[in-house]
């Protein structure tokens, strides 16, 4: 059987963490190895995990000061033991017990047992309340033929589906970008160039939907939608695409090609000029997967808010 460590950083999740390691552990057909990180919760997310490591060998856990997720996570796979496979895990959600053998057998039904490739799975998820009953699925697009350049416009991964092997977590590992929006879009876009993706339409995943996500599929309200503009406007560290290609382009330029150093720079530096922002508008090559997707960044890069 295959090696899985699966990590997990936490903060205050007193309230969902046990049901979560649980289902982590109740993973059939692979081994698993959960290491947690606890990002200065001040509830009682710390004992709970601690009692369940004085029960499980299986599990590992550090605390540490708050770097909010993002950066957790990123600190999670720099600290994790070698392993076949390395899997990202939210604190609050449900996993069905063949997640990560799903996972598993797609990456090596595409690639091979053997495979050194840098490769992540993705999948879709089921869109649960906080008592886990369904709402909906949260994608109703088949992310298959998605192009290299649509991860830096638009992330289709989400990070709690996310399953990669050693290969790839060796090159996300080897550079720390300075700035940093979330994980999982990271990840993404240095898998998109360097590696390779497979997306799985089915779900295994009960993603819990409650007032205290982090990251959630919730649609964002009017006066949130107007609070964004104004930090774009006023901060380019509110600017995430630029923020990612600038971090990319900075840790991973040597690893490119001259056509993709060249497509990366437009985005870098489209505010530079109304000639640039003029070639990046009309630039086919850096698009969203989705229509929709592809059409609010076209206006954002008028506004100069990408």
């Amino acid at each position: 059987m295959k090696t899985v460590c699966v990590l997990m950083s936490t903060y205050n999740g007193e309230k969902f963490i046990e049901t979560q390691i649980k289902s982590v552990l109740a993973q059939k057909d692979v081994i698993v190895k959960l290491l947690i990180r606890d990002d200065g919760s001040s509830d009682r997310t710390v004992p709970i995990i601690q009692e369940y490591v004085s029960k499980h060998e299986e599990i590992s856990f550090y605390s540490d000061k708050n770097l909010g997720p993002a950066k957790s996570f990123l600190h999670l796979l720099k600290s994790a033991p070698k392993a076949d496979y390395y899997s990202f895990c939210d604190q609050d959600d449900y996993w069905e017990e063949t997640k990560l053998i799903s996972a598993v057998r797609k990456i090596e039904e595409k690639e091979g047992p053997k495979s050194e490739t840098p490769v992540m799975y993705h999948s879709n998820l089921k869109i649960v309340d906080q008592e886990l009953k369904f709402i909906r699925m949260a994608h109703t697009k088949d992310y298959s033929a998605e192009k290299p350049y649509a991860s830096l416009v638009e992330n289709s991964v989400t990070g709690c589906t996310v399953v990669m092997n050693y290969a790839l977590a060796r090159i996300i590992n080897s550079k720390t970008p300075e700035e940093l929006t979330m994980h999982d879009a990271w990840c993404n876009i240095v898998c998109s160039f360097l590696g390779k993706k497979i997306y799985d339409s089915n779900a295994y995943i009960q993603y819990r939907q409650h007032a205290n996500n982090a990251i959630g599929m919730k649609k964002a309200s009017l006066s949130s939608n107007v609070k964004t503009r104004v930090k774009r406007i006023k901060n380019s560290a509110f600017q995430p695409r630029m923020v990612n290609a600038t971090q990319f382009y900075k840790c991973f330029r040597k690893e490119l090609g001259s056509e993709q150093r060249r497509e990366v720079k437009k985005m870098i530096e489209y505010k530079k000029s109304f000639l640039n922002r003029l070639k990046l508008l009309f630039d086919f090559k850096i698009k969203a997967f989705s229509l929709k997707e592809d059409l609010k960044y076209r206006i954002l890069i008028l506004m100069g808010e990408i």
